[in-house]
């Protein structure tokens, strides 16, 4: 077997000589005497500095452990970030590497994760101060265009109270659709969080307290050889999954991929003296804003401007005289 998880600090599991490499089969460290001979690191702190090498992103660390155990905790500042390391003794030299690659990996998971909170929406890459790029290539290890198919419409930023799961990871970024799906994603440096939003367009918006983690990112399930049995692909088919089971699909998507846009018109505010007129306005089943008619003109409400609480972008307000002058320019 290889390591397990246990209460978010890594532990060798019992027979883990079981199915070793001939790398594997060096003799196992049972004590910190034998970490330090085989590091072969002079000075004061030689497992430090070895682990250092292999996890470039840790800045400090921070030493535990017993007779039975070795135990650390890897720290990084910004963002905030710890990754806590505990094999019983005896374990092989090759379980403390592979958790130091690991390490890495969530690092890097956390500074990238962290850096979407910048951004104002994914699902869209041709938007402004879209992120979809970033969370794909960098986060996922996948493709922007199927992370756009998965997704099937504009994600727009939001920010809420929560931002730890369960576990008391933090969750550094949350979008919701711009649609009418009520459902959050929240990105953290290991998994990816789901899940139902509570609340009302009155009240504003919510997720509950410390969600469970919905889907691991594809490094940080099992490893098999040095290497993760998960691919990026499986971490995308997964989110696919868990989105339509928390929201359904977007509304309006169309199978065809056809390039015409699609408008839906709703009524509100019905009064004797005029009427208001709402286009929504989506292509592909992407929202892309809401386009209000009224006795005083029009105005172009981009998505995400003024259905949820959050960094929102201000609406295009345009009189009928000047939208005649630019018509007839």
């Amino acid at each position: 077997m290889g390591v397990i998880r246990d209460g978010g600090a890594r532990v060798a599991a019992p027979g883990y000589g079981a199915g070793m490499t001939s790398k594997e089969t060096e003799p196992l460290i049972a004590s910190e005497a034998d970490l330090v001979a085989r590091t072969g690191y002079p000075g004061q702190t030689p497992v430090e500095d070895w682990l250092g090498e292999l996890c470039e992103l840790a800045d400090w660390f921070e030493r535990d452990g017993d007779e039975t155990c070795f135990h650390i905790t890897m720290c990084r500042y910004p963002p905030s970030a710890q990754y806590t390391v505990q094999l019983s003794y005896p374990f092989p030299l090759a379980a403390l590497e592979e958790e130091a690659e690991r390490a890495e990996m969530y690092f890097r998971g956390a500074i990238h994760a962290a850096s979407l909170a910048d951004g104002e929406s994914i699902g869209d890459p041709a938007l402004e101060d879209d992120v979809t790029s970033e969370l794909a290539t960098d986060v996922l290890g996948a493709d922007p265009e199927d992370l756009v198919a998965v997704l099937g419409e504009t994600w727009v930023r939001m920010d809420f109270d929560v931002d730890r799961d369960d576990r008391g990871e933090t969750i550094y970024a949350w979008f919701v659709p711009s649609g009418d799906r009520m459902v959050g994603l929240g990105v953290g440096a290991d998994a990816l969080h789901v899940v139902p939003l509570l609340g009302s367009d009155a009240e504003g918006f919510e997720v509950g307290e410390l969600p469970e983690p919905t889907v691991s990112l594809w490094w940080a399930g099992e490893w098999t050889g040095g290497v993760p049995q998960e691919d990026p692909a499986g971490t995308l088919a997964s989110l696919r999954q868990a989105i339509a089971m928390v929201a359904g699909s977007p509304a309006g998507t169309s199978p065809s991929g056809s390039n015409d846009h699609e408008v839906r018109l709703s009524t509100k505010n019905l009064l004797l003296a005029g009427i208001d007129l709402d286009f929504e306005v989506k292509r592909g089943g992407s929202k892309r804003g809401t386009l209000s008619v009224s006795e005083g003109g029009l105005l172009w409400r981009p998505a995400g401007a003024h259905r949820r609480r959050g960094r929102a972008k201000s609406g295009i307000k345009i009189s009928w005289s000047q939208f005649a002058d630019w018509a007839e320019s």
